[in-house]
């Protein structure tokens, strides 16, 4: 079996964890194109130590901002997905009702996606991430999936700044 068949065969959300890697990547490229100044990298990097450094603040960073983003900026974008499954449900011509809904659900996902991301301090990250996680969402038919991932992703990104890994705010 050839590894792009392989590939395919995976459940989407290990496909989500193999694609964040040039998501990921993104920082770099925005670190070369839109560098930060001396005072927001301290006051990134401020903000982060100090928003965790308690159980609450991890809370919030790896529960609460997941569930909460996911539903407000992805959340329009879900209802777009589950009223067009199941409106085509009830419908001989599902295939063109599936498209339209299709188009639907992206424009409503990059709406919402470029507003979150345009007043981010990484917009060129956040787009891509969102992109991945919206997919991941219209694959899985489940919006559990990107707060699972968003969280996942947030306690990657806590460890990462806990440990002194600072490419984030430097």
């Amino acid at each position: 079996m050839s590894l792009l068949k392989r590939f395919r065969s995976y459940h989407p959300a290990v496909k989500a964890i193999f694609l964040m890697i040039p998501v990921v990547l993104t920082i770099f490229v925005h670190k070369i194109l839109m560098p930060q100044s001396a005072e927001e990298s301290a006051m990134l990097r401020d903000y982060f130590l100090s928003e965790l450094k308690n159980g609450r603040g991890i809370f919030n960073f790896m529960v609460f901002a997941p569930v909460t983003e996911e539903l407000v900026f992805r959340g329009p974008a879900f209802l777009v997905l589950l009223i067009t499954l199941f409106v085509a449900a009830e419908f001989p011509d599902k295939k063109r009702l599936m498209v339209a809904g299709g188009v639907l659900y992206w424009l409503v996902l990059l709406g919402f996606n470029y507003f979150w991301a345009a007043d981010h301090q990484y917009p060129i990250t956040v787009f891509a991430y969102g992109l991945l996680v919206g997919w991941l969402m219209q694959e899985t038919k489940s919006i559990l999936y990107p707060m699972l991932f968003h969280a996942v992703n947030n306690a990657c990104s806590m460890l990462a700044i806990y440990f002194g890994f600072s490419v984030v705010y430097k």
